[in-house]
């Protein structure tokens, strides 16, 4: 990360982003903007700080302890815990931003692109799981509380465009984890098995080949606008 962003702040990115991430301390949802970075420096951070909060995967890594540009101490944890799926939270973000001539965006102005790390969802037997306690259904609860968010939020964004007539400006890429074929586990680090995940995701390209090509052609389409109508 320091390679590609070295001491770069929220407020010098060239583009509008948005990253979520959870307070502890505040016990709320946090989202880095660079909007927020841009008007107050105790909400500018540096993009690698942020990348390790937004990362911070509750037993897997260590809480972040991040500071500001005024250099105040934060702790965040991995904003998967509430959005495992953020497209929403993007798209509520840019409903609210002005464009040329202080005009905002209409969801049928708009184009998402929704790209997954990856699903992974083992079935889960009724008969069995009729007779788990505590401890059996910690795992499958936290899969299933994750994968749930992740598809609700699926779900709406597919609602919300349909409603806009502009369904084929949602697009939502993110392949299936064959356990046949790769560890899903998050410390699954090996290198063996982060050859067969590059495997699988040049497979996932090949046969989404039709999709990522027409993808490619509507953002340039849309990046060749000179003006945009919100009208």
């Amino acid at each position: 990360m320091h390679a590609y962003f070295g001491d770069i702040y929220l407020s010098e990115l060239k583009r509008p982003c948005l990253v979520p991430a959870y307070a502890l301390a505040e016990r709320s949802a946090y989202f880095f903007t660079r909007e927020k970075a841009l008007r107050t420096a105790s909400a500018d951070f540096r993009v690698v700080d942020v990348a390790r909060a937004t990362a911070a995967a509750p037993t897997y890594f260590p809480t972040a302890l991040i500071h500001s540009r005024s250099g105040e101490e934060y702790g965040f944890i991995d904003g998967g815990v509430f959005a495992n799926n953020p497209a929403m939270c993007a798209y509520a973000e840019v409903r609210k931003m002005r464009f040329g001539g202080g005009r905002e965006p209409k969801g049928r102005n708009m184009f998402l692109l929704s790209i997954g790390t990856g699903t992974n969802k083992a079935p889960i037997d009724p008969a069995r799981s009729a007779q788990f306690g505590l401890v059996q259904w910690v795992q499958p609860l936290i899969d299933v509380m994750m994968s749930g968010n992740a598809e609700t939020v699926e779900h709406q964004m597919h609602q919300l465009f349909a409603a806009a007539d502009n369904r084929s400006h949602y697009v939502r890429l993110n392949p299936l984890l064959d356990r046949r074929l790769v560890d899903p586990a998050m410390d699954a680090a090996s290198e063996g098995n982060r050859e067969a995940l590059l495997l699988l995701a040049e497979g996932y390209i090949e046969a989404n080949q039709e999709t990522l090509v027409q993808v490619a052609q509507e953002l340039l389409r849309l990046n060749a606008l000179k003006k945009e109508e919100y009208t």
